[in-house]
């Protein structure tokens, strides 16, 4: 997914891939007690035995855009289980006291009392210290597509009291970062608390706000804004590359990013474009020109339709001399075998050098080569 997925990088962190993922029909799984699942639809559906899923091989898709799989995993039309005195629930009754998962069925219940949440996760990891506990908490939540900016703003400061409510920083647990999904897949993540812990604002208000503004120009499939110290604005484009007018559907994606002004300009702000056909990706950057010939782009594809080639992501960098570089990366279909692709990385090494840049090509998810 985008992953768009890019990713709730720090929350799948947090569960063990030993548990199985249910995936039902656009209703989410729930983060109950129960033990099963009608994935056909229309049947008795109850919750999960084990708490949702943060890690998946597979991708979830939903109106065309990959969504994160503990959205489908944490419904809230599912029922969830009561918390111990504390609140929390720890899905390994055997953990030590180091690194403790945890998940917070109250809170995620207060989110899904809220007009468009369809799911809710909370989760994190504490370690205990003589009775002392140090953690922090995440939030994720999947909305409605056509969810406003009001109703993500509203979504965020609840997460916020919620876990105040629940006395979670009472006992040592922090709430960190907040990520919203969208049914379209877009998204927006940042920072949970509107003020930082050096008393100036979070960028994550600004984050919803740009996305909401991206969403309106429309230039693109979906979006994504992701706040830290930095604003990074991602328009997601699905288009095929050799089409007369992709360089102009480029270039509108570009213009309407950059184009949403910051009511509060970030330290640093990058606005990018990321081109899906099939298996080829191609991101572009505001601050490099975006211009391939179409020899590079017909090269690509035709790189990206090799067998046993699952992918090829490429993107537009500067090497630290500053040399215009396109850097590819293959990845293989099958980990056991790496895929043929020596005749077309060396045509696409060509009308790279023609195009006047540097080329960084690589595979992955294979074995290396061997060296005689």
């Amino acid at each position: 997914m985008h992953s768009a997925s890019t990713p709730f990088a720090a929350v799948s962190r947090r569960w063990p891939a030993a548990i199985a993922v249910v995936v039902l029909s656009w209703g989410l799984a729930g983060c109950g007690s129960g033990t099963s699942a009608d994935v056909g639809g229309g049947g008795e559906t109850t919750g999960l035995a084990t708490p949702p899923d943060r890690e998946s091989a597979e991708p979830v898709m939903a109106e065309g855009a990959e969504m994160p799989v503990w959205g489908y995993s944490a419904s809230c039309d599912q029922p969830r289980p009561e918390g111990e005195d504390d609140g929390l629930v720890r899905p390994d009754p055997l953990a030590g006291d180091e690194n403790t998962q945890f998940y917070v069925p109250a809170v995620e219940e207060m989110l899904c009392n809220i007009n468009d949440v369809r799911s809710a996760s909370v989760a994190g990891q504490y370690t205990d210290s003589d009775g002392v506990r140090n953690g922090s908490v995440d939030v994720g939540v999947v909305m409605s597509a056509d969810s406003s900016e009001e109703a993500l703003r509203a979504v965020r400061q609840a997460a916020v009291t919620a876990a105040d409510e629940q006395q979670l920083p009472a006992q040592g647990i922090e709430v960190e970062t907040i990520e919203i999904f969208l049914a379209d897949g877009s998204s927006v993540s940042g920072p949970a608390h509107a003020v930082g812990d050096d008393g100036s604002e979070t960028m994550t208000g600004e984050a919803i706000r740009s996305l909401v503004l991206l969403r309106e120009a429309g230039a693109g499939t979906y979006w994504s804004a992701v706040a830290g110290e930095d604003l990074t604005l991602t328009t997601y484009l699905t288009a095929d590359v050799l089409a007369a007018d992709y360089g102009q559907s480029r270039e509108e994606a570009m213009s309407a990013s950059t184009g949403v002004q910051a009511e509060v300009p970030p330290e640093v702000r990058q606005d990018l474009v990321v081109v899906e056909d099939g298996p080829l990706t191609l991101t572009y950057r505001s601050d490099l020109p975006a211009d391939l010939s179409e020899a590079v782009l017909g090269d690509l594809v035709e790189l990206s339709a090799i067998e046993d080639v699952e992918s090829v992501a490429a993107q537009l960098s500067t090497d630290p001399e500053g040399r215009e570089v396109l850097r590819v990366r293959t990845n293989a279909a099958n980990p056991a075998t790496a895929p043929d692709v020596d005749d077309a990385v060396a045509d696409l090494q060509r009308s790279v050098s023609a195009h006047g840049l540097q080329l960084d090509h690589a595979v992955t998810g294979a074995p290396a080569p061997t060296r005689s």
